[in-house]
């Protein structure tokens, strides 16, 4: 059957609802979606914690049957993002999604419709335009065909599911979050209090997030100065902060491989290290906030390690101490 020409509309309810049909990500819950100028869409991501997101998109267009949608904005449990970890953290979260026909161009999201219909064999279609009107999305849809001696689906759509945590990376967590240490009681912990008290109200509940980057930072400080932390972690440690505090360059650009790591790249390999190398008993009694963030940032180094230099400076490392202890 052959259809020259539609025109559709859809809803909030109904984009909605096609969402929640069609991407299955283990532990995300999209509850709200809203259609103005942008398209609004609120939810919960739970893994381990339970972080409430809001993301808004903007429809830039249609081109040879790829729709290209734009982040505009995104915010984490009410605070907002930067623009350039929005980038990161849309990459990241669209991984998956490649092989099936949705790709992140910076922070553009580009959606392959004949991709898309490469796993629905009955139907096929070109979209000529896409836009908002009124608190809906109207759809023209051109040359559609539709076959009912293709009604068998090859493989589910668009369900992607995150792969389950291993057996042993379970257990790990389970101890970080059980686990009862006694904290450090130090002038950070004071001057952390006394910020805690300084903020506003409504963002309290938040504190241990907007307090995420100086505990890290507060950490690496209190590890220089605990005796259960090896010399050699000490000096590595030593290292990656000289590195990063210099304001300039101290390796030439043109140096393969390394010459062209950023401060970014250091923190992550340092702080990969510091969580494989340093008992975790040490590192919880060091860490000021809630021992669950703890869990987070070793989830988020393990899986944004990939996606930085700090995979070629975790090769050079492990190559100097593999020489060093013969």
């Amino acid at each position: 059957m052959k259809v020259s020409q539609v025109e559709i509309k859809l809803s909030s309810e109904d984009l909605l609802s096609i969402i929640n049909d069609v991407v299955k990500i283990n532990g995300l819950i999209i509850n709200e979606l809203n259609i103005n100028k942008d398209i609004e869409i609120r939810g919960v991501f739970k893994k381990v914690l339970s972080l409430g997101f809001k993301v808004n998109t903007r429809i830039i267009g249609v081109y040879e049957n790829k729709l290209t949608l734009k982040l505009i904005s995104a915010s984490l449990m009410s605070i907002g993002i930067l623009k350039f970890l929005r980038k990161l953290a849309l990459k990241i979260a669209l991984k998956g999604f490649k092989e099936q026909g949705i790709m992140v161009k910076s922070d553009e999201i580009i959606i392959d419709i004949d991709k898309i219909l490469n796993k629905v064999p009955f139907l096929n279609f070109n979209i000529y335009g896409v836009w908002v009107n009124n608190g809906d999305i109207k759809v023209d849809l051109r040359n559609i065909n539709f076959s009912l001696n293709n009604m068998q689906l090859k493989e589910p759509s668009l369900q992607i599911a995150v792969k389950e945590e291993e057996v042993e990376v379970e257990s790990t967590e389970d101890y970080i979050m059980h686990i009862e240490v006694n904290k450090v009681d130090d002038a950070y912990t004071h001057s952390r209090e006394y910020v805690e008290e300084k903020l506003p109200q409504e963002i309290k509940p938040y504190k241990d997030y907007i307090l995420f980057i100086p505990d890290i930072f507060a950490l690496i400080l209190r590890l220089f100065k605990d005796k259960r932390v090896s010399k050699k972690i000490k000096i590595m440690m030593g290292i990656c902060v000289g590195y990063i505090s210099i304001p300039f360059d101290i390796l030439p650009d043109k140096l393969p491989i390394i010459g062209s790591l950023d401060d970014i790249t250091i923190l992550f390999f340092l702080l990969n290290r510091i969580i494989n190398d340093v008992p975790m008993e040490v590192i919880l009694e060091n860490w000021q906030g809630k021992n669950e963030l703890v869990v987070v940032l070793k989830n988020t180094i393990d899986f944004l390690i990939g996606f930085t230099g700090a995979k070629n400076v975790e090769t050079i490392y492990e190559v100097i101490d593999t020489i060093t202890t013969v």
